[in-house]
């Protein structure tokens, strides 16, 4: 079940990070993105995401 709401995903993708799953926190915080384009905290999220899976080219192009 992915939640609905962008609070929800943004929270999910929290979480995941948290347990280390920064792959599944991407994809939180990529759908989070796709409902509101402006949220900071999934945006943040995100960069720390990509950061721990080594995904140095995608880091410029989410800071786009």
């Amino acid at each position: 079940m992915k939640p609905r709401t962008l609070r929800a995903h943004v929270e999910l993708a929290a979480s995941l990070a948290a347990l280390g799953r920064h792959a599944d926190a991407e994809a939180a915080c990529r759908d989070a993105l796709a409902l509101d384009a402006e949220a900071a905290r999934a945006h943040y999220l995100l960069w720390d995401a990509l950061e721990a899976q080594g995904k140095h080219a995608a880091l410029e192009d989410a800071a786009r």
